[in-house]
């Protein structure tokens, strides 16, 4: 009878244990689901420290928690830690997830280990064909390293991607405009205003690049009343910028309304005086309409801006000359020579 007592005494003491050990089992379960769910929650919200902290917390328990593993091994990608984070990556072992992948694409390049990043970015395309972002990444290095056909079949497979056609039009303007290929380049920023007016999702930052790509373009092409519509656009969107009241001047000036591009020039370089252009452009016009002195000091202007530039040194070899001043107009060429040949002296 006591054996039987004993017994069940034991069972029932065996049976709390278990009892409690479940039930420490069950909290630590839902600690560990919690700080996860708030790691996730914080990496959402690209609070990217207090989500690596909430994964720290969890590996501290369970050093081999796969989610925990690459919840810290992306929010470090993020941080561009990617000494930190590539460890955690292979603890986890593959397969990764697009968001694993996106995170340590972006951390290598970060930190600027382009040829990392795209082979990532390769791997994540095998996985997702129309990821509008890793195509579009990994074009831009294309286009960067210059490689310039596979650039081109990349922007190709956006332009077939609704989402990623701006994007795609885009990148093939850009690669047409390096390539000094300006009918195709105008053609395909022209498209892009037509898929996207606004330029909401034209990928290009900042978005004045967009304008002076197409501008820079049109005129290539003799377009000059094209570029200056366009033009006065990226003007009442980006008021007081010098580089487009630059450019608009361009235009005028290839109309042959001299007077016009003129005040546009003073408006540029009153607007950015560290602006060679607009210095080098007024030296030109004064010295057509016959005032050297007043050319002698806007030249000198543009090439104190641009002292490694040839065009302000054939100016001023000019209006030196107009001024009878031989000596100097004579520096002046040998200068504008040397600049040109890429031998000249850093200042005049």
């Amino acid at each position: 009878m006591m054996h039987r007592r004993a017994a069940i005494a034991l069972a029932t003491l065996m049976g709390l244990a278990l009892v409690v050990a479940a039930s420490a089992a069950v909290i630590r379960s839902k600690a560990r689901s919690d700080l996860l769910s708030s790691g996730e929650d914080a990496y959402a919200l690209n609070a990217y420290p207090k989500a690596h902290r909430a994964a720290l917390e969890v590996l501290k328990q369970q050093p081999n928690d796969r989610q925990a593993l690459l919840l810290a091994a992306r929010s470090l990608s993020r941080m561009s830690r990617i000494d930190r984070a590539e460890p955690l990556f292979e603890r986890a072992g593959p397969p990764f997830g697009t968001e694993d992948l996106h995170a340590r694409a972006d951390g290598f390049l970060n930190i600027g280990r382009r040829d990392e990043a795209a082979e990532i970015y390769r791997q994540l395309l095998d996985q997702a064909p129309e990821d509008v972002l890793a195509l579009r990444r990994l074009a831009a290095l294309e286009i960067a390293r210059d490689n310039v056909p596979e650039a081109t079949r990349l922007a190709d497979r956006l332009i077939g991607i609704a989402d990623g056609a701006v994007i795609g039009h885009t990148l093939k303007g850009v690669i047409a405009y390096n390539g000094g290929v300006f009918e195709e380049s105008a053609e395909e920023f022209e498209q892009v205003l037509t898929l996207d007016p606004n330029l909401v999702e034209m990928p290009l930052n900042p978005r004045q690049m967009f304008w002076g790509y197409l501008a820079n373009s049109l005129l290539n092409l003799g377009r000059s009343s094209d570029a200056s519509r366009h033009l006065r656009r990226a003007l009442n969107d980006h008021p007081e910028d010098a580089s487009f009241m630059d450019l608009l001047a361009r235009c005028y000036e290839h109309e042959g309304k001299l007077d016009q591009a003129v005040q546009c020039w003073q408006l540029a370089s009153s607007w950015d005086p560290g602006l060679p252009s607009p210095w080098l452009n007024l030296g030109n016009a004064a010295l057509r309409d016959g005032d050297p002195n007043e050319a002698v000091r806007l030249l000198g202007k543009a090439a104190e801006l641009a002292p490694e530039a040839p065009e302000p040194c054939y100016g001023l070899s000019l209006a030196y000359r107009r001024l009878g001043q031989r000596e100097k107009a004579e520096h002046y060429q040998r200068l504008a020579n040397q600049r040109k040949s890429g031998t000249a002296p850093q200042s005049p």
